[in-house]
């Protein structure tokens, strides 16, 4: 009888030792894959931000090097009829650029196309992310390498026209069709408010931004070219023409549509 008792005691106190064992062995794996989800390791949130933020990394980088390379022949067809560069110029047939102008594009074209958006989708994804025009811009959303070449040929579509329409309708006719191509440009192809207004500051910002540069020597406006925008006709200082002013809307959305493309290549490559 007490050696049937001495058995039964040794099974309970063994069995609960492997109960709290195995309560801990739980605690712990519950604990460990805590942090996993936190970490963002098992498809959690914090994984999709890490994707989100690499797609982000990628526009910006690679909005670089295609600044730098494609933007200064972008704007090239129309500086012939506009200025002259005093800093290193170079001049490939009808191309007029400078040695200076990949580096500043290489700046430019992150910033508009990669930075900015960044920074309106964090802080407003709906108007970011949301075609207001729907028909084309809402399809093209879908496609966005064919949006990418579609923005990049209709801007220098609209770059080289505001080089021929003031021979074509007179300069002092040019400026309303320029902005209407450019905002039709928008509608079919991007249609977000974000975008918008970012094409809409560049617009207005992007020309004066060039004045210190301009004060410097790097390049000036020639004076056949210039109205003289925003200041009026006595503003010397600021001989700025304002078909610019549209090419810088179109550049803007032409970035955002590469910086598109190359974010959803990044994003692609996560999955």
């Amino acid at each position: 009888m007490l050696e049937a008792r001495s058995h039964r005691n040794v099974g309970v106190r063994a069995r609960t030792r492997t109960c709290r064992r195995r309560g801990v062995e739980g605690v712990v794996a519950d604990q460990q894959r805590g942090v996993y989800v936190r970490s963002g390791g098992g498809g959690g949130g914090g994984g999709d931000d890490d994707k989100q933020g690499g797609g982000w990394s990628a526009a910006v980088y690679g909005l670089a090097p295609f600044g730098a390379v494609v933007g200064p022949v972008v704007d090239g067809l129309h500086n012939q009829t506009l200025l002259t560069y005093e800093l290193m110029p170079v001049i490939l047939g009808p191309l007029h650029t400078s040695l200076v102008v990949p580096p500043l594009l290489a700046l430019a074209y992150p910033l508009l196309g990669g930075v900015l958006p960044f920074a309106l989708d964090t802080i407003l994804p709906s108007a970011a992310s949301t075609p207001r025009t729907g028909g084309p811009a809402k399809a093209l959303r879908e496609r966005p390498a064919v949006s990418a070449a579609l923005a990049v040929a209709t801007t220098a579509a609209l770059v080289r026209s505001s080089a021929v329409l003031p021979d074509m309708v007179g300069r002092e006719h040019t400026l309303l069709p320029l902005c209407g191509l450019a905002v039709l440009q928008w509608a079919l192809l991007d249609g977000s408010l974000s975008a918008l207004g970012l094409a809409c500051a560049a617009a207005l910002l992007g020309p004066l931004a060039e004045l210190p540069l301009v004060s410097i020597g790097w390049w000036q406006y020639l004076p056949q070219a210039t109205d003289y925008l925003p200041f009026g006709a006595d503003a010397q200082w600021a001989a700025l023409p304002a078909v610019t002013a549209p090419c810088y809307f179109a550049v803007t959305t032409d970035a955002i549509a590469v910086g598109r493309l190359l974010r959803s290549r990044a994003l692609a490559s996560f999955k």
